[in-house]
C-alpha cells in the first residue's frame, strides 16, 4: 500500500511527484518499499509501485505526454501523471494516485516530499495529499504547520472532499513546486 495520494474531483490536474531525502542511498527492498532518496520523473517504462484508482466515479489517471488546451507541457519532458492527458476529467469522480511505500526508519535523516504541479479546477474541486501508517487501512491529510510546508494548500475547505484542505483554482501557465517536511514520520518503517 502506498504512502501519499490525491483525492481529485476536478476538471484537470497534472502532477509530477519528486520525493527525496537530504541524506542516504537509494535502495529498494524485497517488499517493494523505497528507501529514500527517491526521484521519479515518470519517463521510465515502468513506474514501479505507482498505482491509481477511483474512490468513486471514474479513474481518469493517465501517464504520458500532456496534450490539453491549458495543460500541455511536462515539468520534465515528456511524461506526467494527469487526469486525462488531452481533455476534461469525468464529472463527480474522486480519484487516487498512490506512490510506492517508503521506509523512513533511519532516524538520522530528514525527509522531504516535493512535487511540481499544474492544475485547472473549479474552486470547490481540487486535490490533496494523504498518508497511511498502517498499509492503507486509514488515511490522514498531510497538512502540517506553516513552517513545515511551502506552496501547499490554497483552499481551506472543499465540500467535495468532506471539508478537507486542498489545492484548487487555476495554475496552468507554469509549474509550482510544493514541499512538505516528513520529519514527523522519521523512524516509520512503512509509510
Amino acid at each position: 500500500m502506498a504512502v501519499f495520494f490525491l483525492y481529485l474531483k476536478m476538471k484537470k490536474f497534472l502532477l509530477l511527484f519528486l520525493c527525496c531525502s537530504f541524506l542516504g542511498v537509494f535502495n529498494q527492498n524485497a517488499q517493494a518499499q523505497v528507501i529514500p532518496p527517491y526521484f521519479q520523473k515518470f519517463d521510465s517504462v515502468a513506474c514501479t509501485g505507482w498505482t491509481h484508482y477511483a474512490i468513486s466515479g471514474t479513474d481518469d489517471w493517465q501517464r504520458g505526454i500532456p496534450a490539453g488546451i491549458y495543460l500541455n507541457v511536462a515539468a520534465s519532458t515528456p511524461n506526467v501523471w494527469a487526469t486525462n492527458l488531452s481533455g476534461v476529467t469525468s464529472a463527480n469522480s474522486i480519484m487516487a494516485l498512490q506512490t510506492p511505500d517508503f521506509d523512513l526508519s533511519d532516524t538520522t535523516k530528514e525527509y522531504l516530499l516535493t512535487f511540481a504541479h499544474e492544475y485547472e479546477t473549479y474552486t470547490y474541486h481540487g486535490g490533496n495529499v494523504e498518508y497511511s501508517l498502517n498499509g492503507g487501512v486509514t488515511w490522514t491529510l498531510l497538512n502540517g504547520t506553516a513552517a513545515q510546508k511551502a506552496n501547499w494548500y490554497n483552499n481551506t475547505s472543499c465540500s467535495g472532499l468532506g471539508g478537507q484542505a486542498l489545492l484548487s483554482g487555476n495554475n496552468y501557465t507554469y509549474y509550482t513546486y510544493a514541499a512538505h517536511t516528513l520529519i514527523a514520520f522519521r523512524g516509520q518503517p512503512q509509510i
